[in-house]
């Protein structure tokens, strides 16, 4: 009997971080400047780019961008905040975990040791 695999989407990222932050879905996935959306917005094209195999073209379209370059740029962003940011770490962390499916091992990796910032899962033939 083959185990199904459920694939994690840029939509459950987006509700998951829509319901953590209690915003409603519709502030995460459109494009504007309102100061509520300032961190959880970057924050799920972060975890977009890590825990999907969507292209940052393919983010950027989720998320209302007209450019995949905003993506790159939030993911840049949150990627270097969350190294010295203890408290947005263990978001990103608490979001992972809420995310993962609960029969794979995901491990959130810095952005920078995989180019395009894909989630790693643990326990594959090149761990190490």
């Amino acid at each position: 009997m083959q185990s199904h695999v459920m694939k994690i989407t840029i939509e459950h990222v987006q509700i998951a971080v829509a319901d953590l932050f209690k915003l409603p879905l519709e502030e995460i996935t459109l494009h504007c400047r309102k100061r509520e959306i300032a961190l959880p917005r970057p924050i799920a094209m972060f975890l977009a780019s890590q825990l999907t195999d969507a292209p940052l073209a393919g983010i950027a379209r989720q998320f209302g961008c007209k450019s995949h370059k905003i993506v790159s740029s939030a993911i840049v962003r949150i990627d270097e905040q969350r190294r010295t940011d203890v408290a947005l770490d263990r978001v990103l962390r608490k979001l992972s975990e809420t995310l993962k499916p609960t029969h794979e091992g995901w491990r959130l990796v810095d952005a920078d040791q995989n180019s395009r910032g894909a989630e790693q899962r643990d326990g594959s033939c090149c761990a190490g």
